[in-house]
């Protein structure tokens, strides 16, 4: 029963271990879903959140957009280039981390 013991937590830290490294990485914009929609990720995207058009994710490898479920701090990073971690169901991500991804000096993007 003791190595039982001794190895019950190494395998939750497997299993742990190996989700995270599975987790899917993004980068793209957080906008509101109409200019999503129209490819657009340019300009000011506070004003346009609303019920019916809520902020979604613009990818930027394949120009998707995609839902956000469990995103923290998305109001404050509308408009802006963002990193996410996370799981892919559908059209939907479940976030684990999202961090805004400073902007190119030299591209301006």
């Amino acid at each position: 029963m003791k190595p039982l013991k001794l190895l019950l937590p190494l395998v939750l830290l497997l299993i742990v271990a190996v989700s995270v490294a599975l987790a899917d990485h993004f980068t793209g914009w957080i906008l509101d879903q109409k200019c999503a929609m129209s490819g657009l990720h340019e300009g000011n995207h506070t004003n346009h959140i609303s019920a019916d058009n809520p902020a979604v994710f613009l990818n930027e490898s394949d120009r998707r957009v995609y839902t956000l479920k469990d995103a923290t701090r998305i109001e404050t990073l509308l408009g802006k280039k963002v990193a996410i971690e996370g799981d892919l169901f559908r059209d939907t991500i479940i976030v684990k981390s999202l961090m805004e991804v400073p902007e190119s000096p030299a591209t301006g993007q």
